[in-house]
Order: structure tokens, then C-alpha cells, then sequence
């Protein structure tokens, strides 16, 4: 019976398509590599703003709404292929639901903290003119202008990272990745009532981010003394790193880890260089020195060590994120599939009328 078992459930798995993955790769590399010479053609050398007696003229007249289009492209692109491409039929609402939490939140995230709190922009030609917004200043308290552009990049590197990943977890490097439906319960489910319990891991995580606030107030201290506390940080702290500690525990068993290595690495990556190459160069971003805890990158046009941290863990919640919405709608899927079939939406779709679902 255990073979018999084990054969149907190999049978039962979404078959590998070599060719089509062949094909996506090419195309979003091609993608990318023509939007990165198509913007990188148009932009003149960086000027000397430091050492200029004078305000210079913006080399780089909309650039920062054009630079957007390296994250834009290669995201909208992997976008098309998991909607209309049928080996991720189960994941598109997942990823619709993960996409407008967190697209959601991170509107709200950038214009009531983020936006004028911890970020300077004084290259306004680079930003496309004709649209503004405002984002609140928690230092000064005022309603400073936002660039539109600062907050579509937050939610094009959202979409990028969940296309990347869920494109990586279940085609590229499926074969690392749990089975998504087969048992993605999860203990806090009792029928259909969630329940929570506060355990250890999530007081390990509450002591650790703590810690980790208080050790960059002492380092601040030391290398920053005119700042009064390290907001930045401390924000990336309690929005990013803090619950994911909640998270956690409910989908560290499905995470497809080494789909989140290749995400991680790519986001990381692409979002270092494109800030230490195009965005602060020609100033299209720039930093409040109070907020930052003080180390910087001198060679890469004095970087704080914030930004890497803020890719790298954003790109982390998402991911948990993600799989939690998938947590979730498994077991809604699971609930609502009728009685007598099968309850594995990798062979079958769950919202499919039951005359085509197959017999389990």
C-alpha cells in the first residue's frame, strides 16, 4: 500500500516543463539586460555636486522614473507568465492576496513614516513632475513632498520578489520545495478555529529585536553623536524583522529555501546596484544623517549599512508572508473541496465544479 501510496503521489505532482523554463529564463534575461542598456545609454557621467559653486544642471532629467523600469519590466513580465501559465494555477490567488497586503502596507508604510522621515530627495528633476504626493516627516512634523516614484519602487521590488520566488519555488527549483497543498495545516488550525499560542520562539524574538535596537543606539552613540536615536533601524526592526519571528513558525516547514536564496540574492543585488550606481550618484535619494546609526560604505558613495539590511529582510517577510497566505488558503481549499474527492489542488483546482475534480 505505502508504494502503491507513494507512486500515485508521484503521479499526482505537476510534471517539469525543461523547455518552458528554458524559455522564461531567456526572456526575462533579455528583458532585463535591454532595460539596463536602454536607461544606463541615456544617462550622462554623475556630476561633482560637492565641490560645485553653483547648482548644477540635473544630468539625468526623469531618471529616476526611468530607472524604475529596471525593477518594473523583469516584475510585470514574470507577472504575465504566473497568471495566464497553467503550472501555477494554485498560486495565483495566493499571490494576488500576499500582493495587495503588502502593496497595501507598504503605501501606508511610506508615506505616513518612511518617505520624508528617513530620506532626502534633492534631485527633484529626476522625478517625474506632474505627479506628487506627500509623505509626513516624523522629525519635523510636517507633510514634506514624496516623489510618486519612491513609492512605486517599494511596490515594483514586491511584486519582482514574489515573482521570483514563487517562479523559483514551484518550476526552477521545485524539486527543493515541499509539496505546497499536501499537508500545509498547521497546529494553531483546530477544524475550522485558529488559535495562537505565544511560545518561546516568539520571546527569543522579542528579547533579540530588542537587543538588536539597543546594541545600534550604543553604535550610534559612538559613531554618530549628533543623532538622538536610530529610527531607521529601529523601524526595520519592528516592521520586518519582529514578525517575521510570528511568522515563522507556521511556515518555516514549506519555504522553499533555496528559491529564497536565489530571491534574496537577486533583490539584494540588483537593488545595491542600482542605488550605489544610478540613485545616489545623480542624488535622486539621499538619507537623514539623524536616523542612521552611522556606518557607512565610503567607496559606494557612503551608503549607510541600513539599506542592504532593509533588501535583505524585506525580501524575507514577503517570502513568509507569501507562504502564509498559502498556509491559509490550503486549508480553505481543503475545507471547501467536496467530500469523496481529492483535496490536492496540485493535481486538481479546488474551485473547480465537482464533476471535474478527480476521484481520490
Amino acid at each position: 500500500m505505502q508504494i502503491l501510496r507513494r507512486r500515485l503521489n508521484e503521479a499526482q505532482k505537476p510534471k517539469r516543463d525543461p523547455d518552458g523554463d528554458l524559455v522564461r529564463v531567456l526572456v526575462g534575461s533579455a528583458v532585463t539586460a535591454g532595460t539596463v542598456i536602454a536607461v544606463l545609454a541615456c544617462l550622462k557621467a554623475p556630476p561633482d555636486w560637492a565641490s560645485a559653486a553653483e547648482p548644477l544642471a540635473n544630468p539625468t532629467p526623469y531618471g529616476f522614473f526611468a530607472g524604475l523600469l529596471l525593477f518594473a519590466i523583469p516584475a510585470l513580465t514574470g507577472f504575465g507568465f504566473l497568471l495566464f501559465d497553467k503550472t501555477f494555477v494554485n498560486h495565483r490567488r495566493p499571490l494576488l492576496i500576499s500582493l495587495a497586503l503588502l502593496c497595501g502596507f507598504a503605501t501606508v508604510v511610506d508615506i505616513g513614516l518612511v518617505g520624508t522621515t528617513f530620506f532626502r530627495f534633492p534631485n527633484e528633476g529626476s522625478a517625474w513632475s506632474a505627479v506628487s504626493i506627500r509623505g509626513f516627516n516624523w522629525i519635523d512634523m510636517t507633510w514634506d513632498p514624496l516623489p510618486l516614484e519612491d513609492l512605486v519602487f517599494y511596490l515594483a521590488a514586491i511584486l519582482l520578489t514574489l515573482v521570483l520566488y514563487i517562479w523559483g519555488s514551484v518550476s526552477w527549483l521545485g524539486v527543493h520545495s515541499a509539496d505546497h497543498f499536501r499537508d500545509r495545516t498547521h497546529p494553531c488550525w483546530h477544524g475550522e478555529k485558529w488559535s495562537y499560542s505565544f511560545g518561546r520562539w516568539e520571546i527569543v524574538g522579542l528579547c533579540v529585536s530588542a537587543g538588536l535596537i539597543l546594541g545600534a543606539w550604543a553604535l550610534q552613540a559612538w559613531l554618530n553623536p549628533d543623532a538622538t536615536f536610530p529610527l531607521y533601524f529601529a523601524y526595520l526592526v519592528l516592521a520586518t524583522i519582529l514578525p517575521s519571528v510570528f511568522l515563522l513558525d507556521i511556515v518555516r516547514k514549506h519555504v522553499n529555501w533555496h528559491a529564497f536564496a536565489v530571491t534574496a540574492l537577486y533583490i539584494v543585488a540588483m537593488s545595491f546596484v542600482f542605488e550605489v550606481s544610478l540613485a545616489l550618484p545623480y542624488q535622486w535619494w539621499g538619507f537623514a544623517d539623524e536616523t542612521l546609526i552611522g556606518i557607512r560604505f565610503v567607496p559606494w558613495w557612503n551608503v549607510p549599512i541600513e539599506e542592504p539590511i532593509l533588501y535583505l529582510v524585506n525580501s524575507y517577510l514577503i517570502v513568509l508572508i507569501y507562504e502564509a497566505t498559502l498556509v491559509f488558503w490550503a486549508h480553505r481549499s481543503q475545507q471547501a473541496a467536496p467530500a469523496g474527492y481529492n483535496h490536492d489542488p496540485t493535481k486538481t483546482d479546488p474551485n473547480l465544479p465537482p464533476d471535474q475534480h478527480t476521484a481520490a
